[in-house]
């Protein structure tokens, strides 16, 4: 039988280049949109279609809860002021469960504020992206913090060879030094794991790491580093082919 159980909203989250906003957010949608253009030609007795550039965008909703001192962007205003209209590329990831839709090179288009004379101080923002959308299954907690060199939990991807690259968050640390981010696969839950993709991060930071699509039906992830002050927190998302 089919689980019909349903996720609570409180599985969501979303991630935002380094930061991890989930804890200073009210809710998040994605909405996808694909429209046709009707045109005629001469000689045709019907109209003709033309089917538009895919949309994507996620409206972020949140509270104000105060503006944090450079570098310390890791507050929703400033997050989102800092990248509105930016040419630097964003990568956001919003995670619905075990789902995730992640735009790379997209940007901020709107910030909002509601300040209402009674009531709390709102701020809605949207990231918007022309096709460039990645669905990937969540393989990484939420809120996976790690000692160097620990294995994560490991996910199906309910079948083998079904996916060829990953998204990488990484947050949570200072210093300077290097993070070994991974991803290992295996035939099974509890057989033997073997490196499939593997990056490193000098700076918290995201980023879309593809490989040829040939990973093993289980994967999880496997964070190391050195020279920085820990725990790093990751999540990742195994991209679909």
């Amino acid at each position: 039988m089919p689980d019909y159980t349903a996720v609570p909203g409180s599985a969501a989250r979303i991630y935002i280049d380094e930061f991890e906003l989930s804890q200073q957010s009210s809710g998040a949608e994605f909405n996808a949109e694909l429209q046709t253009e009707t045109y005629n030609i001469m000689g045709e007795a019907t109209a003709q279609q033309y089917v538009t550039t895919p949309e994507y965008s996620i409206p972020h909703h949140g509270y104000y809860t105060g503006h944090g001192a450079q570098p310390n962007l890791g507050y929703f205003e400033e997050t989102l002021f800092s990248r509105l209209g930016s040419n630097t590329p964003v990568t956001v990831t919003l995670t619905l469960g075990s789902v995730s839709y992640t735009f790379i090179g997209t940007w901020g288009s709107q910030l909002n504020i509601s300040a209402p004379v009674e009531g709390l101080i709102t701020i809605d923002g949207n990231w918007s992206s022309p096709d460039s959308l990645i669905r990937g299954a969540a393989i990484a907690g939420a809120d996976y913090a790690t000692a160097a060199g620990s294995n994560g939990t490991p996910i199906d991807l309910g079948a083998a060879g079904v996916a060829d690259g990953v998204v990488f968050h990484v947050y949570g640390f200072t210093g300077a030094g290097t993070v070994t981010a991974k991803i290992q696969t295996s035939a099974t839950s509890g057989g033997t794991y073997t490196d499939w993709l593997t990056t490193t991060f000098t700076a918290p930071g995201a980023k879309l790491v593809t490989g040829s699509p040939n990973p093993n039906r289980w994967a999880r992830v496997v964070i190391s580093w050195t020279g920085f002050t820990g725990p790093v927190t990751a999540f990742a998302s195994i991209k679909y082919i």
